[in-house]
């Protein structure tokens, strides 16, 4: 086993690059997890400083029932500090996640010691190691303590306790017997303590795999989607957009706005791809699709490839008046940008637009609403094309 199995041995289990994730939901179970064990071992304590108190001659009449009063007040006042710092530095500084566990290490190792010492008042009593076994196996499983702390909390507990215990045991003979009991407990507290770790890393983990996955999945999925709404020559929307994405948004839209459809058709386009060839005809559907996708720059415009050389916008909450600024707008536009060609008098690439406004109260489908942008456009061509009609 070399050095790196053997820290994954012995500390963290996993791949360093897990590490902060997995802590960081280990810090969220210990913030609540801890606050609850921390209010439990609270109200338990003021119930024995009361029950102490309630006995004949109070918490002072011995020296053992003072011990045990003071380690009664000793354990309410650190828990309740405990519980109050960790749950203010959590909502100031979540990010350190270690630092936090590294807290709660301290807080267990010091609640297992005290388990020690109520265990050695217990034997100038008697025999009892009660607290001890219930005090360790507690701790065991509310902590995330890794094999080498486990190691180190509840062997030193061990080794705390058995050193003592000769000193304060009233009951002579009994040192072996209470090394081999105080050893199983140890034993199967660090045993216990470490699957619960390591368990939780592990379910950390796996939730955070699925996690990833689904993210990836999802992303993929996007992408897919994506490029099958998306036209590969000019990387615009395509119809198939137009039918799942458009013509749910007209459904459920609900705002009293009105709605501008625009049909644009490139002129004499076959006439181009006939004297320039396919492959400038691209390259011209290409730059007015650029063109058309800047001038849809906003969220409440959507830029489709119709077909061939035609392309269709829908602008939101645009009415009539807009409606005719924008569409010479767009017309302008492409005609200013020049694409050369020679096969016409104007000398360059010139578009025809159709457009159509819904009125507030109007009711129309997607059909019909493209249609009447359609008719409009005929209209354009009829008049002599590089210009816009209105339906």
């Amino acid at each position: 086993m070399n050095l790196e199995n053997l820290k994954k041995f012995f500390g963290f289990p996993l791949d360093k690059k897990y590490k902060e994730n997995v802590e960081r939901e280990l810090c969220n179970y210990l913030y609540h997890t801890g606050k609850i064990i921390c209010i439990i071992i609270i109200i338990s304590q003021l119930i024995m400083m009361i029950s102490i108190s309630a006995r004949d001659g109070g918490p002072f009449a011995t020296p053992r029932r003072q011990w045990y009063f003071c380690m009664y007040i000793i354990l309410f006042c650190i828990s309740l500090i405990f519980m109050l710092v960790f749950s203010y530095l959590w909502n100031k500084k979540k990010e350190h996640c270690t630092y936090y566990i590294n807290l709660w290490v301290i807080y267990v190792t010091f609640f297992c010691l005290w388990g020690c010492v109520i265990t050695l008042l217990d034997q100038l009593g008697g025999n009892d190691l009660s607290v001890f076994s219930y005090i360790m196996l507690t701790a065991a499983a509310f902590s995330v303590l890794k094999l080498g702390q486990s190691i180190i909390v509840f062997g030193g507990c061990f080794l705390f306790l058995n050193l003592l215990l000769p000193g304060i045991q009233t009951v002579s003979g009994n040192e072996f017997s209470n090394i081999v009991n105080t050893f199983f407990i140890t034993s199967l507290a660090i045993f216990i303590s470490t699957m619960l770790y390591r368990s939780r890393v592990f379910t950390y983990y796996d939730k955070m795999l699925i996690h990833q996955q689904y993210e990836e999945i999802s992303h993929m999925n996007n992408l897919l989607n994506l490029k099958v709404m998306t036209d590969d020559l000019t990387k615009m929307n395509n119809r198939r957009y137009l039918e799942d994405v458009l013509q749910k948004k007209l459904k459920t839209h609900t705002k009293q706005e009105p709605i501008t459809g625009m049909m644009i058709d490139i002129d004499y386009f076959k006439q181009f791809n006939d004297t320039y060839g396919h492959q400038k005809g691209d390259y011209c559907l290409q730059n007015i699709a650029k063109v058309i996708l800047d001038f849809t720059n906003s969220e409440n415009s959507h830029a489709i490839r119709y077909g061939g050389e035609e392309f269709f916008i829908c602008l939101f909450n645009c009415d009539e008046e807009n409606a005719k600024l924008k569409s010479e707008y767009l017309r302008k536009i492409i005609e200013y940008c020049n694409f050369e060609r020679d096969d016409v008098p104007s000398k360059c690439v010139t578009v025809s637009i159709g457009v159509h406004t819904k009125k507030v109260e109007e009711l129309i489908t997607l059909n019909e609403f493209i249609s009447y942008c359609d008719k409009a456009l005929y209209i354009a061509k009829e008049q002599g094309r590089n210009r816009v009609e209105f339906y």
